[in-house]
């Protein structure tokens, strides 16, 4: 008798995104969009978020990514030095959550963002990109 193939329903599906191109202007960082979830699954996002701030010295020091599924907040980045200077600075934030999806979408929102300040993408991993995974193991409790 062959062999058969067998199809494992639970399997958990994974894909990352990767950041492109530096984004210096507020909006959708269209490059992050991951479609298609299913509503009322389980998710994990992680990756890194690499901020640029301040790079023309212009005390310029502040930007902000949000992570949005529908109109519900995942996640909020923020990258700021918190003191004024004059140098160019690169801070990297580990990103990782779960989330239920209430909308089948995960969008990612860059603001306070300028060529001074922004998120550092150059199409590789060394920069800016997240991962997602259908997490198909997960259950939620109030038994904790």
């Amino acid at each position: 008798m062959p062999p058969q193939l067998v199809t494992r329903q639970n399997t958990n599906k994974t894909q990352t995104k990767i950041l492109n191109a530096n984004r210096t202007v507020n909006g959708l960082a269209t490059d992050l969009t991951f479609n298609n979830l299913g509503i009322g699954k389980w998710y994990e996002i992680s990756g890194q978020v690499l901020f640029g701030l301040d790079q023309l010295a212009v005390n310029d020091d502040a930007v902000t990514l949000a992570i949005n599924n529908g109109g519900t907040l995942v996640l909020q980045l923020g990258g700021n030095i918190g003191a004024p200077d004059t140098q160019n600075d690169l801070i990297y934030v580990g990103v990782s959550t779960k989330f239920q999806a209430t909308a089948t979408s995960l969008t990612f929102t860059v603001t306070d963002a300028s060529v001074n300040s922004f998120v550092v993408g150059n199409g590789l991993k060394e920069a800016t990109f997240i991962h997602l995974e259908e997490r198909n193991d997960l259950i939620a409790t109030a038994i904790f």
